[in-house]
């Protein structure tokens, strides 16, 4: 007799803040950073900085996706922006962590909200990289809603704002 466990063949797992604490300060960091690109690259005032982020977070699914559609900012370079985080300093190796994936049999796909080099970043600084398959991150074509394809598959935004 088999059970459902073992009839499961693959394995999903969200990178941020839950392959690592969230209380690393790595989301911190980015929205620190997201806000001084904001005020430095774009030009918006520190003063309306966290309200126009939260407004770009609610209509458009991510604070870049209202910075493309309302001041034309390029990805590469906010995401490039955002994600030069010290994460040698945020992020330590976790030993635990990798004991209990290595338990695990199934084959193991990585996801991300962020860009590739990002995720990369981060699988590096916190060595998973003998544990997973495959990474898979977001990859939108220009102009495309991620809040309302995420809805579509089902998914809602359930956190702070992201990059």
């Amino acid at each position: 007799m088999t059970s459902s466990a073992d009839s499961i063949t693959t394995l999903l797992f969200d990178l941020d803040d839950t392959l690592y604490h969230p209380s690393s300060g790595v989301w911190q960091a980015i929205g620190e950073r997201i806000n001084r690109f904001m005020a430095e690259r774009v030009g918006i005032p520190a003063e309306r900085v966290a309200a126009l982020r939260e407004q770009y977070f609610v209509t458009f699914g991510t604070t870049l996706n209202g910075l493309r559609a309302n001041h034309g900012v390029d990805p590469e370079e906010y995401l490039a922006f955002v994600h030069d985080i010290p994460l040698d300093r945020l992020l330590a190796e976790d030993l635990q962590l990798q004991g209990m994936l290595a338990l695990l049999p199934q084959r193991k796909v990585i996801f991300s909200n962020a860009d590739r080099a990002h995720a990369q970043r981060v699988l590096q600084r916190h060595p998973l990289t003998g544990f997973h398959q495959q990474t898979r991150t977001r990859s939108l074509p220009a102009g495309a809603d991620s809040a309302r394809n995420g809805r579509r598959a089902g998914m809602r935004n359930h956190r702070r704002p992201t990059p």
